[in-house]
């Protein structure tokens, strides 16, 4: 197994082979920034009750329909006036920019650089690390559990915005005979726990773009572990009590009701939640004439040219 040692110099990365993985520690000079809202995770409360909204008034229903389906289920269709609510606030125009602005903005602009990655945890000990740049693939054993990654999306390192797209699973290597379950010859290093870490497993270990992404990752670890750590325990603790409040409130089984109302250009709007829905009102008798009127005009005008291009 060959491994890489990084040695970070003036905010640059040098490497070079050596009998040693890449260790990086927390360091003061490295701006590391979270930019999504991974570490904040909230407590879980039971839901409010969904609103029934046949008994609000808020929908006068004129017509209900049943349909079953295939499976047996029943799909209760409602048909009747628009929501009696207020309309969505106008949103503020937006505001327009001065050329001189515009060109700071550019000026500024700095592009993101996007990873995508799949993660094996193994025994909550060791994460096997697969992804791709430029065609080529690579692998690493890296000492962080990417569990704790989970959630984060977008992160800054010294300026430099990085998105993360991250595929995830648990496996354990208990009753297992040797590795060949994950594809590799060799199980994952001796990692101590103590450092962020991590190292190649083949000899294709990559440069530039394809390094920097995976490494700056784990300076967000170095930087931010404890942060990231305690966030995914508690999401643990929350989804626990999630799951326990649904075991013991299951939602009741009922039938599927859609509600239908007429929309302003005369079609009918459908949602399955008529609060969401813009206020609306039925067109005018005068307006569907006018709009029959032109529609027949129209046909009879093609009508007539078809017969005028045979008679040529």
């Amino acid at each position: 197994m060959r491994r890489l040692v990084v040695l970070l110099m003036g905010g640059f990365a040098a490497h070079a082979f050596a009998q040693r993985e890449a260790v990086l520690e927390k360091r003061d000079d490295r701006q590391v920034s979270i930019t999504n809202n991974v570490l904040d995770v909230r407590e879980f409360t039971p839901p409010d009750p969904k609103v029934d909204w046949k008994s609000t008034g808020e929908f006068q229903i004129q017509k209900t329909r049943e349909r079953v389906m295939p499976s047996g289920k029943k799909i209760l269709i409602h048909l009747g006036q628009p929501p009696m609510h207020p309309p969505d606030p106008l949103k503020p125009e937006p505001v327009e920019l001065t050329d001189a602005e515009l060109e700071k903005l550019k000026a500024e602009y700095i592009p993101e650089k996007f990873l995508s990655l799949s993660a094996t945890v193994v025994d909550e000990q060791a994460t096997l690390v697969r992804w791709s740049h430029a065609g080529k693939s690579y692998k690493i054993w890296s000492a962080v559990d990417f569990n704790h990654l989970r959630g984060l999306s977008r992160f800054h390192v010294d300026g430099q915005p990085y998105s993360l797209f991250m595929g995830i699973g648990n496996a354990s290597s208990e009753h297992r005979n040797g590795w060949e379950w994950l594809g590799e010859s060799d199980g994952p290093p001796d990692f101590d726990g103590s450092k962020v870490e991590y190292e190649f497993i083949n000899e294709d270990v990559p440069d530039g773009e394809a390094l920097e992404v995976i490494h700056a990752l784990h300076e967000v670890y170095a930087s931010k572990g404890p942060e990231l750590k305690a966030a995914y325990g508690k999401r643990e603790r929350e989804n626990a009590k999630r799951r326990a409040w649904l075991e013991q409130n299951p939602p009741a089984e009922k039938d599927a009701e859609l509600y239908l109302w007429q929309g302003k250009d005369g079609g009918l709007l459908i949602d399955d939640d008529p609060s969401a829905a813009p206020k609306v009102s039925r067109p005018s008798k005068q307006r569907l004439q006018a709009l029959t009127d032109a529609y027949v005009r129209g046909m009879r005008e093609k009508a007539r040219q078809q017969k005028e291009d045979q008679g040529q």
